[in-house]
């Protein structure tokens, strides 16, 4: 069966992790507070309260970490490098990562694809 999720919502960030279980996310990142629960509520969740971590059940193969905090680690910076290096950081650990943000206001977009610890791709 296939899982459709109805949006990405605006002025968001989030990574998609390739074939790892969501339990093997939340030890390995020790993220406080992690919540596993399904991309609608999530959103909604997200909106509701501005700061959550939420992490997705696998979607054809692929688990979501969603949160604003994710738009590059570092909201300040002028530049990607923080994100590039933590994404790419975490391709070691789960062998594929790829990182995505929109924000519709200032027309921002990026996205990042590392495999294995090297970053393939990069565009904002």
């Amino acid at each position: 069966m296939t899982t459709w999720i109805s949006t990405f919502g605006y002025k968001m960030a989030w990574l998609a992790i390739k074939n790892t279980n969501p339990e093997d996310i939340i030890q390995k990142l020790q993220l406080p507070e992690m919540q596993t629960i399904n991309w609608d509520k999530a959103m909604d969740r997200i909106y509701e309260n501005d700061d959550p971590i939420i992490l997705t059940p696998q979607i054809n193969g692929w688990s979501f970490i969603v949160g604003r905090y994710l738009y590059a680690l570092d909201p300040n910076a002028n530049d990607l490098s923080k994100l590039k290096n933590s994404t790419g950081e975490l391709s070691i650990i789960f062998e594929e990562v790829q990182a995505f943000a929109t924000h519709r206001v200032s027309e921002y977009h990026h996205w990042i694809l590392a495999k294995k610890g090297k970053v393939e791709r990069c565009f904002a």
